[in-house]
């Protein structure tokens, strides 16, 4: 369990009529990890994690009034690795 926080910046390019934009958001986001490692050699193991996060509020990007883009709702991030024991 954890409490992370995103920032996000952006600017753009329009053409008449549209306007430009840019500016920043900033989003709180907690997050739970779960992890397992597996170790068939006494000195190398295979591990793997899974990390949830929601980030709050949610970032959303607009281009000319539509909505393109989402971000955080949730993020779930799988990883697999190898581990090494000393």
């Amino acid at each position: 369990m954890g409490l992370g926080t995103t920032s996000l910046f952006y600017s753009g390019d329009a053409a008449p009529p549209n306007v430009a934009e840019e500016g920043s958001v900033c989003t709180i986001a907690p997050t739970a990890s779960l992890g397992a490692a597996y170790y068939p050699l006494e000195e190398l193991g295979v591990r793997a994690d899974v990390h949830v996060s929601v980030a709050r509020p949610e970032p959303v990007f607009r281009v000319a009034g539509d909505e393109v883009a989402r971000f955080g709702q949730p993020a779930v991030v799988i990883s697999l690795g190898l581990e090494v024991r000393p």
